[in-house]
């Protein structure tokens, strides 16, 4: 499978976020939030992918 992003590239998302909160073993309360991507756009454009300084 090829990669469609790499670390470093810049990318628009259309999507929403989702906060949720949940208790752990120990009974703390934490506090997730998710990204959930209807579209993404990568911004990088192709002749800056392979120069990328990471």
């Amino acid at each position: 499978m090829v990669s469609i992003l790499n670390k470093g590239n810049r990318v628009a998302i259309n999507g929403k976020l989702v906060n949720r909160s949940y208790e752990d073993k120990a009974g703390r309360k934490r506090y997730a939030t998710e990204v959930y991507a209807n579209q993404f756009i990568n911004l990088t454009p192709a002749t800056q992918k392979d120069n990328l300084p990471f």
